[in-house]
């Protein structure tokens, strides 16, 4: 935490060192915020308004993992690594219990995933938890150093989709299309924290490279969940229906839950849903159930829509020459700004309300 000044001097006095020289400049983010009679940077990293009455609901996806890694820490042998952002991904209990177990690399994401590498090519299970948008940095390494040496690899990636107040930097809107194109990679993403914990479970078991995306949002949950292993590309099928069906991808779910209500209270029609919690490997049988029932197929993903899950949908119908009617909802191919979610939910039209209105408009052309 040095001044200008402090730093100009020390800067001078490099000149007149022969050699090498490290340089190591340490970011004190509780240098100001003493001001407000606290020096706990962790505290003012990321606040949110005061509700004005309290959650009812205590988890988050964030708070899900955490308790999860602890409960699955116990049978199975893995490392956790996280680019400090260990609070953040919810990674605190973890580092305190099994302090041999975790490692911080700091702000140095594209290193978290070669040093993943090595622990999984020295026989080690990695656990990477980190924030979808600075996924973004280790593109390379997760390509060359992981995906294209086989190694199996858990990839834990929170605040995806949109992340509200923190915007366009943070939205975590590009993981599912930029991962579609890397071969030997699974990508799932859970539509409760029951399912997270499936996931996970799934993954350290699984012997593959395996992430696993969820967003920054309250999720269902209990602290006594006994996780279950998943068949890997197997979706769930929540609602059969008639004509209409709708696939969601995660958070989304929800939202098809909700669509599915306004349909059959306002039209007296029972529409499908389904969890499409692998969004690769697709769940080829179900598509081809799908196609041969449904004629109006909608994709529902919280993400962008250029190479994403919906795009997924439309390769696999065309290589088949399946003729439904499909159209995507997801981000189109521009920057989301700073908003609540319910808002920016409203501006990029995946809102319940205006799928719902979308959807009724279709059906009756």
């Amino acid at each position: 935490g040095h001044n200008i000044d402090e730093m100009i001097k020390i800067f001078k006095s490099i000149k007149s060192i022969k050699g090498p020289i490290l340089l190591h400049v340490y970011t004190n983010k509780a240098k100001r915020i003493k001001n407000f009679g606290s020096s706990d940077a962790v505290k003012y990293y990321s606040l949110s308004p005061s509700p004005s009455k309290p959650k009812s609901n205590r988890y988050t996806f964030s708070t899900v993992f955490g308790q999860s890694i602890l409960k699955l820490a116990k049978d199975n042998k893995f490392l956790c690594i996280t680019a400090a952002m260990k609070v953040g991904t919810g990674l605190s209990e973890f580092s305190k219990k099994y302090k041999d177990r975790h490692i911080d690399v700091a702000i140095a994401e594209q290193h978290a995933f070669t040093y993943a590498s090595g622990i999984s090519a020295a026989g080690g299970t990695p656990v990477i938890a980190i924030y979808s948008t600075f996924v973004q940095r280790a593109y390379d390494q997760i390509i060359h150093d992981i995906a294209l040496q086989k190694l199996p690899a858990v990839i834990c990636m929170d605040r995806s989709g949109l992340v509200g107040p923190d915007g366009p930097t943070h939205h975590g809107v590009f993981d599912i299309p930029f991962l579609r194109a890397i071969p030997n990679i699974i990508i799932t993403s859970p539509k409760d924290g029951f399912e997270l914990h499936d996931l996970l479970y799934t993954a350290i078991k699984s012997n593959k490279i395996f992430s696993i995306r969820y967003g920054k949002i309250n999720t269902d949950y209990n602290d006594d969940y006994k996780p279950k292993l998943l068949n890997i590309g197997q979706w769930e099928n929540l609602f059969i229906g008639t004509d209409i069906i709708l696939l969601a991808v995660g958070s989304m779910v929800q939202n098809a839950l909700e669509v599915y209500e306004l349909f059959k209270r306002n039209d007296n029609i029972n529409i499908g849903v389904i969890n499409c919690r692998f969004v690769k490997p697709l769940d080829y049988k179900m598509l081809d159930e799908i196609n041969s029932k449904y004629n109006f197929i909608y994709t529902i993903e919280e993400g962008n829509l250029s190479g994403g899950f919906g795009s997924s949908i439309l390769e696999y119908f065309s290589e088949n020459n399946y003729n439904n009617y499909i159209k995507l909802f997801g981000i189109k191919d521009e920057f989301i700004d700073h908003g609540s979610r319910q808002e920016l939910l409203d501006l990029v039209n995946l809102s319940s309300s205006t799928i719902y209105k979308t959807i009724k408009e279709d059906y009756e052309k």
